[in-house]
């Protein structure tokens, strides 16, 4: 597994329009001329903001999703599977040590997958190659959709990652 952070979480996303106009400053009169108002407002999600936690964070699932990509389209994504194995208590062939829904590759290897809350996320893998690949195509496509990825405080795969930073 590693870990990535996501820069600036909340002004990576727009606020909804009709909440525009109450987000903003006042500006000093020696501005007036240049800004062409005496105001300037701000459309991007605000740290004080009440509903900003929850709209960054749908947002940012959203992006996930959209970073995995459709499973069956993308043979080389490391996050497409062809099959989900059910492994459920109570059923006749259920195995305590597997776990209870696995997707698995064509070729029967366990998936990629990443695990996010607000901007720290984290992608996990079979093996370090793959979850290399896996934070590669997280990261790139995240940035893609315009998102900032803080690759200062990324860290490198490993089996011992610790706390997220």
């Amino acid at each position: 597994m590693a870990d990535f952070i996501v820069g600036e979480m909340f002004h990576n996303y727009m606020m909804h329009p009709p909440n525009v106009p109450y987000h903003g400053v006042n500006l000093p009169p020696k501005l007036w001329e240049e800004a062409g108002s005496k105001h300037a407002l701000w459309g991007r999600l605000t740290m004080a903001f009440k509903p900003s936690p929850y709209v960054a964070c749908r947002n940012m699932a959203r992006a996930l999703e959209f970073d995995r990509g459709p499973p069956p389209d993308e043979v080389d994504s490391p996050f497409a599977f062809s099959q989900v194995v059910l492994n459920l208590p109570g059923s006749l062939a259920f195995d305590p040590t597997q776990p209870w829904v696995q997707k698995l590759t064509r070729d029967g290897m366990p998936l990629g997958d990443v695990v996010a809350f607000m901007d720290d996320g984290r992608p996990i893998g079979r093996d370090e190659a793959h979850a290399d690949q896996c934070t590669r195509r997280i990261c790139a496509r995240l940035q893609f959709l315009g998102n900032q990825d803080a690759t200062r405080k990324r860290r490198r795969v490993g089996q011992r990652c610790g706390a997220w930073a």
